[in-house]
């Protein structure tokens, strides 16, 4: 796959000359575009590849996305908690009011606990009795439809301030994201052939030598450490003699 993609870079470039954002490019074998994180980071690797043979250039962008917690996946699944301690009470008037402890056994301790005041703070549900019933025959669950785009598009109408109340309910966080813009370098070739990074003594004998690539060298890449010697037995030996006759004085 590593090849195909660049390939796909090379060809896109030789196209329209420069690659505004990595984000609308689709990676072989997918069907949409790469716009996650880690299919940005397979892009990368690519055009690591291609900017070590001079072939392209190009210029990493970092940016910001809203994207939903556990807690706010479940929520855009099945509704915010308010709207489930709703769902699970009779309308005024028409059944048996539910006690908290009731409520709780429908829909669990965190929901209850959650969703009871944010419910009353709305109007959605009130008491009557000794027990809570829903006000309102029908409602619009704001926090569901806000998560869903979220989750859909990145952002919501709401915009900032509404960001910042689901942020505060732990809902949404903020994830770090990058895309690259892409440019033709001075070795600019659709051709993907790696260079030879040695020279051959077949290469001398046949003559392909003169219209080979060959990789660049980094002359300024630190060699291997050498290891450290060892004394010779015999100078060991000495070494020991030495050792004694200095202790005795």
């Amino acid at each position: 796959m590593a090849e195909q993609l660049q390939q796909l870079i090379l060809d896109l470039l030789d196209k329209s000359s420069v690659i505004e954002n990595t984000q609308t490019i689709t990676i072989p074998g997918e069907t949409s575009p790469a716009t996650s994180n880690e299919s940005q980071l397979v892009i990368q690797g690519a055009l690591n590849s291609l900017l070590s043979r001079e072939m392209v250039t190009y210029t990493a962008q970092e940016t910001l996305t809203n994207v939903l917690t556990p807690e706010g996946l479940q929520i855009a699944e099945k509704g915010s908690h308010e709207a489930v301690v709703w769902a699970a009470l009779p309308l005024k008037g028409q059944g048996t009011p539910l006690n908290p402890k009731q409520l709780k056994e429908a829909v669990g301790d965190d929901v209850a606990r959650i969703g009871q005041g944010k419910a009353f703070k709305s109007g959605w549900i009130g008491k009557e009795g000794d027990g809570l019933v829903k006000l309102l025959p029908s409602i619009v669950d704001v926090t569901q439809n806000e998560l869903i785009e979220i989750r859909d598009t990145g952002s919501v109408q709401g915009g900032e301030k509404a960001i910042n109340e689901l942020r505060k309910r732990r809902l949404v966080t903020q994830k770090k994201g990058i895309w690259f813009s892409v440019q033709k370098g001075p070795n600019f070739s659709t051709s993907t052939a790696k260079p030879e990074t040695d020279l051959t003594s077949e290469m001398l004998q046949s003559g392909t030598w003169k219209t080979a690539t060959f990789k660049k060298y980094n002359f300024e890449a630190e060699g291997v450490p050498p290891n450290g010697g060892a004394l010779h037995p015999l100078l060991k030996v000495r070494e020991e003699f030495r050792n004694i006759f200095m202790e005795m004085g």
